[in-house]
This record gives C-alpha cells, sequence and structure tokens, in this order.
C-alpha cells in the first residue's frame, strides 16, 4: 500500500526542481582554474589585449589613421590555423583590402599562405557576409550598449576577416599582414610576431 499523499509528492518535485535550477545557475556563474595554450603576439608592434572566453593576451590592436585594426592567431584544430582580422572603421573613414592575403613564416623560413574572408557586425548575434572588393565603410553610432567586438566593445563599424591555412610547425612564427588603404592612403604594417604560450587563469564555466 502506498502511504505517500500527494501533498508530500508535490514538495518533493518541487525540491528536485529547485534543486535542479539551483545547480544550473552555479554551473552558469561559477569559476575555476583553466589552462590554456594559445598564441600571444609581441606587443612592440601595438596594444596587446584579452580575447574573451578565454581571456588572455591573444589580441594586439594597432592604429592607423584614426582605424584599429587587431590581430589574433589560433588553432581550432591541430593541423589548422585561422588567422582573424577585426577593423574599428569611424564615421567618414572608409578601408579597403589591397592584398586579401595573409602569410605566418615560421622559424626555418617556409611560409604559408591563406586567403581572408569578410563579415560585419550587424546585430547581437547577428553577422553579415562582405566582399572584399568593396571599401569597408565606416559609421560611428550612440548607443545604451555598445556592440560586443571579440576582445571589448566598440561604437564604430566593425569588421572582421578570417583566414585559414595549415598550421605551422614553430613555436613562433611571424605574421605578414595584408596591405589596406584608409581613406585612399596605403597602409603597409610590419611583421607580427607570435609565440605559443601556455598560461593558467580563474575563468567562468559557461565560457
Amino acid at each position: 500500500m502506498n502511504n505517500y499523499k500527494p501533498g508530500i509528492i508535490n514538495v518533493l518535485r518541487e525540491n528536485v526542481t529547485l534543486a535542479a535550477v539551483s545547480l544550473s545557475l552555479i554551473l552558469m556563474t561559477a569559476c575555476a582554474p583553466m589552462t590554456v595554450t594559445y598564441y600571444r603576439p609581441d606587443s612592440a608592434s601595438g596594444k596587446v589585449v584579452k580575447a574573451w572566453c578565454p581571456p588572455v593576451n591573444s589580441f594586439i590592436l594597432i592604429e592607423s589613421h584614426d582605424v584599429i585594426v587587431g590581430f589574433k592567431v589560433s588553432s581550432p584544430l591541430k593541423d589548422r590555423m585561422l588567422v582573424t582580422i577585426t577593423f574599428e572603421i569611424p564615421e567618414k573613414h572608409n578601408v579597403q583590402i589591397v592584398d586579401r592575403f595573409v602569410e605566418i613564416y615560421g622559424l626555418t623560413g617556409v611560409s604559408l599562405k591563406g586567403e581572408l574572408s569578410g563579415h560585419t557586425w550587424v546585430a547581437t548575434g547577428r553577422t553579415a557576409e562582405i566582399s572584399l572588393d568593396m571599401p569597408m565603410q565606416g559609421s560611428t553610432k550612440k548607443r545604451m550598449f555598445d556592440q560586443t567586438t571579440l576582445y571589448g566593445k566598440t561604437e564604430h563599424a566593425y569588421f572582421f576577416l578570417s583566414a585559414d591555412l595549415a598550421a605551422v610547425q614553430s613555436e613562433r612564427f611571424s605574421l605578414k599582414p595584408p596591405m589596406f588603404s584608409v581613406d585612399g592612403i596605403q597602409v603597409d604594417l610590419p611583421m607580427i610576431n607570435f609565440v605559443r604560450t601556455k598560461e593558467t587563469f580563474v575563468g567562468s564555466l559557461n565560457c
């Protein structure tokens, strides 16, 4: 014979649900020590900043003619590398990619080359593909919440380009940025050096 009353069963169900919700909130907000291997750029060419998720110093920002250009190299797969280039372009400025290829040089002098493709930030969680044959037009909009970049916030038009190429077999390597122009003025940035780095930090479990 079942001696449980409906009221007791409901209380048990509510407690189980509450425990599940509490556990979910803990996992979403909890932090824990994490170790990550990434490519850290040399700060000689610009300002090295932390990329979000994981928050390590993997982005280098270089300002040229009021435009902020960002560079990051990652390795989503063991035998592949992903080069990411971002542009924050203020109003009344435009950027045109002159050479849509990026190159990486290892210590042995071997070079790898990848072709860039581009996207622009549209809204939260939304991006749109762009043609690199056309100039990237700048804009500046005052918002209550600025749009999110890969390393912070910006009120300017935000574009990000990427190129996929084979992984270089070297702990240190150099990236040759593509040539581009700002308002018709050609910009040829110097080589950017990267080194494979391991770092331990306290990060969010839901990152």
